[in-house]
Order: structure tokens, then C-alpha cells, then sequence
């Protein structure tokens, strides 16, 4: 638009200038011969009698005819050397022409010498700059046709492609998608569609994940309560009683962690948490968070095995949920050792600084064929060396979604003690120690 209406304003001031050259040269040649005239006419007599001469010669005009002083009469400074000079001056719209009498300080001026002209139906009586006008409107008009038709064909193509994979999503077809749209207007609108419409998919695909897979998991242990209530009235034995007591409240307990491990996982499977990051001192930090699981570990023991590099230098971590993840992992290895858990640290060389938290057990390991599988939601290895083991899946999940917010990720592996070997991995930069969050260089905790 702001293209067409420059485009409009220049196309009339060459028009209009155009126009105004050709009439005037027009009127110039056409009139000279009367101008000419008249003033030949008037030099035949003395200057006191031009006046009469002048109003006699206007009975045969039909525009006025009129002498003026040259002093009197309003021109352009450039236009006044013209004059002097001779020449046929025509000023206002074309209608009004001025001559100046050889030396005699006079200037004869003619006109107005026309009206405003009537339009007529006939093309042949419309006025050449109308014509020119409509001429070149029209080409102006079909040549923006032209480019708008190319400019809006794909965009139109686009906006109908959005709109179908609306409907078609809409429908229930959440696996739609808009793809490549051609117009790069659109095609931010349509990568932004195909990303909702991935996090709509995910969203109900853990939705549903989640129903199936608690609704599974809830059976057990109120399967369990329901049937030790059963025995608790049935019984007199108060030994057997408390020990039916301590049963139910096991199974409270284990219902509790799968709502509260479900639900944090469906938060972070629905929104992205926000992560605070703070430097810690990386050997002081998993002392420290060692120390907080230690009971957990039983008859297991627990060894740290740091690498130099992690004596000196700081690492970046949301002090919330990577103690949650290093919590999952720990009580994965706290379950499934035999004898002993050792965890350790080291900078690993990639694209950037990467910290590496190994931590490995001596049991029964993890097959590389259901790696990729142990790491999914509420999935769980059949293998009759767990068949004692309680949980619900989410450990490993949740870690793994908490290395993926770091930008780093969870790994499986064999371990050096021939159990499992998981491997937290995210990027680490350093920072100054005034910075370091919660764990001092000095006092260690």
C-alpha cells in the first residue's frame, strides 16, 4: 500500500506536469497568431490610444483582452526575463497569456480564455489528460494486480494448509502437522502450530501414560490395605495385629511416594521448570548430599572418589532439583547393590566443560538392550533377581528429565564393580567463589 501510493503521487505530478507542458504549448501555438495581431494592431496608434483601440478589438473576442502595466503584474522573478525578452507567457491553469508591447512598459494579457469544460460520453471529446490519466491508471492498477497475485497465492496456499491441519488436529489426528510453508511470513506461524501441536501429543501421551500407568500401580498396595484390614478385625493376636499395623502403613507410605514422584513428573512433563542456577563446590556438595541419603544405604557402603579437578573449581546447579535427581539415582543403586555404592566426579573434554557424577553398584547391572527402556516413565526391568524390589519407574525418568534441563543428560553403563554404572552429565562453568551458593571454600559445609 505504502508502495502504491508513492507510486499514485509520482504518477500524477509527471502527469499533471506532462499535461500542463503539452497544453500550454498547445495553447501557445494556437493563440500567437491572435496575440500577434492584437499587437500589431496597437502599434499602429499612439500608447494613450491603445486603451480605446483594445476595447474596440473586444467585440470581436470572447475572452477578455487587456492592457496592464508591467510593474502590475504578478509573475515569477524567473518569469519576468522571459517576458522582457518577447516571449508568450502563459500562466494560472493555462488560460491566461501575457505579452509585453516591445518597449513601451505595457503587457497585453488575454484570457481567461476558457471554462471548465463539460465532459462528454463520446471518447473522442474527452480531454487528452483525462485519457492519459485513465491510461496510465489502469496500468498501474492491472500491474499491481499482477504482483499481488503472486505475492498473496502462496500465503493464501499457506493460511488454507494451517487451517486443514487445524481441522484434521481438531479431529483427533494428533500426529498432524503443518510441515515447510513456502511464504516466510508464515512460515514462523506454522514451526510455532507444529511445536504446539508436538507438545500437545507429548502432553496427552503422558497424560495417558500416567493414567494407565497409576491406576496399575495403585492396585497393589490397596489391594494389600484392603486385605489387612480384612485380617485386622478378623485376628486377636495383637502381635499379628501390629505387625498387619506396620504393613498398612508401608503400604500408605508407598502410595504417597507414587503420588508425589507421578505428580512431579507430569509437572516437569508439562511445563518447564525454571532453573536457578547457583555454583557450588562440587566435593562439598556431594558429601553433603551423601550424608543426607547414608541411612537409606543399609548394610551397603558408600564410597566418594573425587577426581583433583574437583577440589578447585565450582559447578552450576539448581540447588533444588539436582539434589533430587542425585536422590533417584542414589536410591536406584541403594536398591539393587549387593555390597557397596561408589560415587565419583571428573571433568570430561566435549564441545564444552562437562562435569561427570559416576555413580556404580555391584548388582545385578542393567542389559544394554534395556537401557533406553529403563529410563522411560513407569518402566520397570522383569527379572527375577528384582522380584523383591518395590517402585514405580519414575526414579530414572525424573533424573533424566532434570539432566535434560541442565542441558546434559543421564547415561547407562557398565559399572567397574560388574553392576550398573548411571552417570549424570551436564555442562559445567566456572565461577567466582564470593558466588558460591551454600558450601563454603573453608568451613566445607
Amino acid at each position: 500500500m505504502g508502495a502504491f501510493v508513492v507510486i499514485a503521487l509520482f504518477a500524477n505530478l509527471v502527469i499533471s506536469n506532462a499535461a500542463k507542458q503539452v497544453s500550454n504549448n498547445y495553447t501557445r501555438n494556437l493563440m500567437g497568431g491572435a496575440v500577434r495581431m492584437v499587437e500589431r494592431d496597437l502599434t499602429r496608434y499612439p500608447p494613450i490610444a491603445w486603451q480605446t483601440r483594445l476595447e474596440e478589438l473586444q467585440a470581436d473576442f470572447d475572452y477578455p483582452i487587456r492592457l496592464q502595466r508591467r510593474d502590475y503584474v504578478t509573475l515569477a522573478s524567473s518569469r519576468y526575463e522571459l517576458l522582457d525578452d518577447g516571449n508568450i507567457l502563459i500562466e494560472g491553469e493555462g488560460d491566461i497569456i501575457y505579452r509585453s508591447i516591445g518597449d513601451s512598459g505595457m503587457v497585453l494579457l488575454l484570457g481567461p480564455i476558457r471554462t471548465e469544460p463539460k465532459l462528454s460520453l463520446r471518447l473522442g471529446e474527452i480531454p487528452l489528460e483525462l485519457r492519459i490519466r485513465v491510461l496510465l491508471w489502469t496500468l498501474i492498477g492491472l500491474g499491481f494486480a499482477i504482483a499481488l497475485w503472486f505475492w498473496v497465492r502462496p500465503f493464501w496456499r499457506d493460511m488454507e494448509s494451517l487451517r486443514q491441519t487445524a481441522l484434521i488436529f481438531a479431529e483427533g489426528h494428533l500426529e498432524t502437522r503443518v510441515g515447510h510453508a513456502s511464504n516466510r511470513f508464515v512460515r514462523p506461524l506454522a514451526e510455532t502450530m507444529d511445536h504446539m501441536a508436538e507438545r500437545i501429543q507429548q502432553l496427552i501421551s503422558t497424560q495417558r501414560t500416567l493414567s494407565g500407568a497409576i491406576s496399575h500401580e495403585l492396585r497393589t498396595p490397596i489391594s494389600r490395605l484392603r486385605f489387612a484390614l480384612e485380617l485386622v478385625e478378623k485376628t486377636q493376636d495383637e502381635a499379628y495385629r501390629t505387625r498387619l499395623y506396620a504393613d498398612m502403613a508401608r503400604d500408605i507410605a508407598e502410595l504417597d511416594h507414587l503420588i508425589e514422584t507421578s505428580l512431579t513428573y507430569a509437572r516437569m512433563e508439562r511445563e518447564k521448570p525454571v532453573l536457578i542456577l547457583k555454583a557450588v563446590w562440587i566435593e562439598n556438595w556431594l558429601r553433603d548430599e551423601i550424608d543426607k541419603r547414608e541411612v537409606l544405604a543399609s548394610q551397603v557402603k558408600i564410597h566418594l572418589k573425587l577426581s583433583d579437578w574437583c577440589a578447585g573449581n565450582p559447578v552450576m546447579l539448581d540447588p533444588k532439583l539436582m539434589p533430587q535427581a542425585l536422590g533417584n539415582l542414589l536410591g536406584n543403586a541403594f536398591k539393587y547393590a549387593r555390597t557397596q555404592v561408589t560415587v565419583s566426579a571428573e571433568k570430561a573434554d566435549a564441545p564444552e566443560e562437562m562435569i561427570e557424577i559416576h555413580i556404580d553398584d555391584d548388582g545385578p547391572g542393567i542389559p544394554e538392550a534395556d537401557r533406553n527402556r529403563a529410563l522411560a516413565a513407569f518402566s520397570r526391568l522383569a527379572r527375577e533377581e528384582d522380584s523383591h524390589q518395590s517402585g514405580h519407574g519414575l526414579g530414572l525418568a525424573i533424573a533424566q528429565r532434570i539432566a535434560e534441563l541442565h542441558r546434559g543428560e543421564l547415561l547407562i553403563d557398565d559399572s567397574p564393580h560388574g553392576g550398573a554404572r548411571l552417570t549424570l552429565r551436564w555442562p559445567q562453568s566456572g565461577a567466582a567463589p564470593s558466588a558460591l551458593h551454600g558450601y563454603g571454600t573453608e568451613t566445607g559445609r
